[in-house]
């Protein structure tokens, strides 16, 4: 089985919200997962609870949790915001 790379990264002080000590925001959390692993897994695999109040974000692109993975990737996981 094939492996890849994950990097996950928190914004909106989501570390401290989730309670996640020792988080770098310049390297983010680092995991290897199974070449076609969804991004629900890999999110619950680094302790964060999937929550429908985070925006989540595949290299840049808007992604769905149950889309697989299937090559190294950067993920963004931010809260929604609005305004006006």
């Amino acid at each position: 089985m094939d492996y890849i790379n994950i990097i996950i990264k928190l914004y909106s002080n989501l570390d401290k919200e989730l309670k996640i000590t020792d988080y770098n925001p310049d390297k983010g959390i680092i995991l290897q997962a199974k070449k076609g692993s969804r991004l629900v897994t890999i999110i619950k695999k680094a302790g964060i609870p999937y929550n429908s109040k985070y925006a989540i974000f595949a290299n840049g692109e808007r992604f769905s949790k149950w889309k697989k993975l299937h090559q190294s990737c950067e993920i963004s996981i931010l809260k929604i915001s609005g305004g006006g």
